[in-house]
């Protein structure tokens, strides 16, 4: 893809502080693809604020199937790949430790991302020893 025009077009996305007090629409969804955008282009502070603005309370819900609320959860796993990338090993694992802890229930769609979360917990864990 064009890195440059991804840049450009993430310059224009509203500051995350807008972000922390507005309603979600699509249950969030918005902000979740904008932190991917923000982190591919190298922005990872403001992706992993996007990330942190998200709370369930402010999503607009439409019905009761809602795809908002599993991004959601796996946003947890993508703020602790970014936490752990700006050198906060502290968020990075409660962040994976709270994915894993959402998760623990999911069948078996999510059980890669559940491995993949458990085995950089032990790294980060074996890191600090």
């Amino acid at each position: 893809g064009d890195t440059a025009a991804a840049r450009s077009i993430a310059e224009g996305f509203t500051h995350p502080d807008s972000v922390a007090t507005a309603r979600l629409s699509f249950a969030g969804l918005r902000v979740i693809g904008r932190a991917e955008v923000l982190a591919a282009v190298g922005n990872l502070h403001w992706a992993v604020r996007y990330l942190e603005a998200l709370d369930p309370k402010r999503f607009n819900i439409s019905g009761l199937s809602e795809p908002g609320f599993p991004a959601f959860t796996r946003s947890f796993a993508t703020r602790a790949r970014l936490y752990e990338e700006l050198g906060n090993r502290a968020k990075a694992v409660s962040s994976y430790q709270e994915f894993l802890r959402r998760t623990e229930n999911g069948d078996a769609a999510v059980e890669a991302q559940r491995r993949a979360a458990k085995a950089a917990l032990d790294r980060l864990r074996d890191s600090a020893r």
